[in-house]
């Protein structure tokens, strides 16, 4: 029966736990770095910046609304697998599995971290207890096609191991296992180290094989307490209590009890204090965005008193252009008429020259005939023939 516990317990534990130590791993590797320089190669599109900066940033509601917008503004397929890779990857951390497989199935295998999408597929699965589907995904990166892919093989190999190990296939979890834990021994993570030899532990344990399993249940009792993990030194602390009370050695798992309560207590200390900060990061979250809606809103109304500025420096421009177009048409008008005023008054004054020359010479030959006329009526009254005329 304490056996069945133990196993119970230290497979859901690992679950949880390996799932945990992959997400954290997104921010060192070398995805992190790749969506950096795809952020700045795509610099104009805006919305995928601010994706992959809340995707970094671990804020997946923010990252949802931004790789939403990025996938309905622009046709890249490019950027469109890495926007439903960090939908997918969100929709997971926030435990929405059915959401999470969808965005991941969007994927194109041209993905460049297309070992990324199997392995989340995967730990979906393991999170589901579908461990056959799980096996699919993880043994799928085992493919000589994803040896260029950067990915933790120790998580992995363990996760392939703990799949074997729900299912019952000792043999090869034993496999798995202890490849992930000689990877881990190499890499020197503690955490994770932790956490195998408890599952190579239980993986014995579950086997009737007592004394394969309690050295490695004490290993990793020696090796919690040098982690900060209170999460990690109570579940080793557990196990140690376990083991001793089936041993029938009470006094000593008495003590392993009090210390087991004791890091339970500290871990809901320590549960409690990151609810209330969770909470007043929330609150804070929310007064900021206040802050940015009245910043946002402010900016509106400059942007609108900035356009219209702007129009109305357009307009005045253009009225003041038009005027010294209109100014310059007039002047040019004046300018023609002033040279045909003075034209018609050269003209006007030939004319009058003209005139007065005809007329000075008509008057002499008026004057000539009016004494001819005259000396022809005198001459007609009086009978005089005037001999200078012919008869």
């Amino acid at each position: 029966m304490l056996k069945s516990v133990v196993f119970n317990l230290l497979l859901l534990f690992s679950s949880a736990f390996y799932l945990y130590s992959q997400e954290k791993l997104i921010q060192n590797d070398f995805f992190s770095q790749e969506i950096k320089l795809k952020a700045k190669e795509y610099k104009d599109n805006i919305n995928f910046y601010k994706a992959q900066h809340y995707f970094a940033k671990k804020n997946w509601d923010s990252t949802l609304v931004y790789s939403v917008r990025q996938l309905e503004s622009n046709g890249n397929l490019e950027l469109k697998d890495y926007c439903y890779y960090f939908r997918g990857f969100s929709f997971k951390e926030k435990k929405l599995f059915t959401e999470a497989v969808k965005d991941f199935n969007k994927i194109s295998r041209k993905f460049k971290f297309y070992c990324k999408v199997q392995i989340n597929l995967g730990e979906i699965a393991l999170e589901e207890n579908k461990f056959k589907d799980a096996l699919f995904f993880f043994h799928s990166v085992e493919r000589p096609e994803f040896d260029h892919c950067n990915f933790k093989k120790s998580n992995t190999f363990h996760n392939i191991g703990l799949c074997y190990l729900h299912i019952g296939k000792f043999d090869k979890a034993e496999t798995y296992l202890f490849k992930a834990s000689e990877l881990q021994e190499f890499e020197k993570d503690t955490l994770l180290l932790v956490g195998s030899y408890m599952d190579i532990a239980n993986l014995y344990y579950n086997q009737f094989k007592d004394s394969q399993a309690i050295p490695y249940f004490e290993k990793a009792y020696k090796l919690a307490a040098k982690v900060k993990s209170f999460e990690l030194k109570q579940n080793a602390t557990l196990n140690m209590a376990i083991v001793e009370e089936n041993r029938k050695n009470l006094q000593k798992a008495l003590v392993y009890r009090k210390e087991y309560e004791s890091w339970r207590d500290s871990l809901r200390d320590q549960n409690k204090v990151w609810a209330v900060a969770d909470l007043e990061k929330k609150f804070a979250v929310k007064q900021k965005q206040k802050e940015i809606d009245v910043l946002e809103a402010e900016n509106k109304l400059k942007n609108t008193e900035r356009n219209m500025f702007l129009i109305v420096s357009v307009l005045l421009v253009f009225l003041f252009g038009a005027g010294i177009y209109f100014y310059r048409e007039k002047s040019k008008s004046n300018k023609i008429i002033l040279i045909q005023k003075n034209e018609l008054k050269e003209l006007n004054n030939t004319k009058d020259k003209l005139f007065s020359i005809v007329s000075h010479d008509l008057r002499s030959s008026v004057s000539a005939l009016k004494r001819s006329n005259s000396k022809l009526l005198e001459n007609g009254k009086t009978g005089q023939i005037d001999h200078h005329f012919p008869v």
